[in-house]
């Protein structure tokens, strides 16, 4: 009709990398302005933000002003009423996994919230990776409490920090209990050499600090020359998903 508008819905850009989002954006921006056409968009702002950093270097003001000139109008769903714990429950019980105790639900939860939050999009999209990885592993990697959820951090990782993932598969046969201990600290090389922005740094520490606890599985003082081998195998396993 004479008012009619033809409206398109865009969905799923949280299931790609940050920057990739963001590119994806970029290529659509032309279409935005054609006339009678109105696009909703559904995506992450913080992913939005992640990935003008991780794309241009760019500070977060910059990644504002995109936003803001990209979209006339956002909206802020609620997701308050989305129990990561018992989501986990719910997604391990599908993949036939027994947490050995509330202990290890907590683990996940810490990982999750030290890198894709609590959009309930971004976590279903790392249990579908971990789903499908579970067809190609050989069992003992799902079976063993820490392997499996090692293998979880790293496709945390993936997700969040993919700087610092793609830096430690480069070093994969020089991965080393030190290497891996520094990875919480301000002065590691593997953190620093990977290129993320200050604030970014800073939030793979305190994902670090949940994912080393998990790699030091006896809690040791240290990791340990096994535990090390443990997580290298871990890592060249999960680069499958990592592109």
């Amino acid at each position: 009709g004479e008012n009619g508008k033809v409206i398109v819905l865009i969905d799923g850009l949280d299931s790609l990398a940050p920057a990739k989002a963001v590119e994806v954006l970029e290529a659509m921006e032309d279409f935005f302005a054609c006339e009678g056409c109105v696009f909703v968009v559904a995506v992450d702002y913080a992913s939005v933000i992640r990935g003008m950093d991780d794309r241009y270097g760019q500070d977060e003001e910059r990644g504002k002003n995109f936003f803001n000139k990209t979209f006339r109008v956002s909206f802020r769903l609620p997701t308050s009423s989305f129990q990561t714990e018992n989501y986990v429950k719910s997604r391990l019980e599908h993949l036939e996994l027994v947490p050995d105790d509330e202990t290890e639900i907590g683990l996940y939860c810490e990982l999750l919230a030290h890198s894709v939050g609590s959009q309930p999009e971004n976590i279903g999209h790392l249990f579908d990776s971990f789903q499908l990885l579970k067809t190609l592993a050989d069992e003992d990697i799902y079976q063993n409490r820490n392997s499996r959820l090692i293998l979880f951090g790293l496709l945390c990782m993936q997700t969040r920090f993919l700087k610092v993932y793609d830096r430690l598969v480069q070093l994969m046969g020089a991965v080393t209990p030190e290497l891996l201990s520094g990875l919480c600290g301000t002065d590691s090389e593997v953190v620093i050499r990977s290129g993320l922005a200050e604030m970014e740094q800073a939030d793979f520490r305190s994902f670090a600090q949940v994912f080393c606890r998990i790699i030091n599985a006896d809690n040791a003082e240290g990791i340990s020359q096994q535990e090390c081998g443990m997580f290298t195998q871990v890592l060249e396993f999960s680069s499958i998903t990592s592109r």
